[in-house]
């Protein structure tokens, strides 16, 4: 079994070993409140209810991905109590979480256990300037980067250097995930093809449609890497949508991980 990783070299050393893994976030961003039924948006604007639950909720019900990032709020917030019920009500696992750290002392106990990781890992890396390594090893890999419209195709394919891009445009996503699903398997099924032998990543930036996409795409092809990215790539194109990325440290820290993944 792949330990589950604590530290953003955990991360790097997956990708870096070519072992095959399926990471999300269900655990974060709007997807527990949704999933227990509340209607609102996220700080994205994506609406969530009770629709969009029923989707995420079986990525957790039926779970088959190797990792899922999870931090549904503060200790005691409504968000994280109704996740932890939420969880205990599905015969789910529920870990124990702090800013920085979590553990998962009912793995293994329950009806359905899903191995949890601290979901702001590799995000937090990101901000502060310590993803470098990483990206760096992305680079290495034949690299797919499924994403918003509003990525550069330059980061995409220049800084990045994926072999691949499937930009979505805002109006397409969980209406349209037999679509998506279709125009995915035919980029992996490509880029496998050209490159034998190699193993392929597929990096996600898609929100809530990412999640039963990967999960889908998990059993189809279970050599092929997905890691669910968020929103880390935004600021790299202009677009410091989260809090982290509106600092002024911001460009000091986006600087050095360009620069220590060898392309700043």
């Amino acid at each position: 079994m792949i330990p589950v990783p604590q530290t953003i070299d955990d991360w790097t050393k997956l990708v870096e070993d070519g072992t095959p893994f399926t990471y999300t976030n269900i655990g974060g961003d709007g997807e527990f409140l949704a999933i227990v039924g509340k209607i609102g948006t996220n700080s994205d604007g994506r609406a969530f209810n009770p629709e969009v639950g029923k989707v995420l909720s079986q990525v957790l019900i039926e779970p088959r991905l190797t990792f899922h990032g999870y931090n549904p709020g503060r200790p005691g917030s409504e968000k994280r109590l109704a996740a932890e019920a939420w969880l205990r009500e599905h015969g789910i696992n529920v870990p124990e979480l702090d800013p920085h750290r979590l553990t998962d002392p009912d793995f293994g106990k329950c009806e359905r256990n899903v191995r949890w990781v601290h979901k702001e890992i590799i995000s937090s890396a990101n901000v502060r300037g310590e993803l470098g390594p990483f990206i760096g090893t992305l680079r290495s890999h034949p690299l797919i980067v499924v994403g918003p419209s509003t990525l550069d195709e330059s980061f995409v394919l220049g800084t990045l250097d994926a072999v691949g891009f499937i930009a979505v445009p805002p109006d397409r996503g969980l209406d349209d995930l037999e679509g998506l699903y279709l125009d995915i398997t035919d980029e992996i099924d490509a880029v496998r093809a050209a490159n034998e032998g190699r193993s392929v990543v597929v990096s996600w930036s898609l929100g809530y449609p990412a999640k039963p996409l990967i999960w889908r795409l998990a059993s189809e092809f279970p050599a092929v890497t997905q890691i669910d990215m968020g929103a880390c790539w935004d600021p790299y194109c202009g677009v410091r949508n989260r809090h982290g990325y509106k600092r002024d440290t911001w460009p000091e820290a986006m600087a050095r991980n360009l620069r220590e993944a060898g392309v700043g």
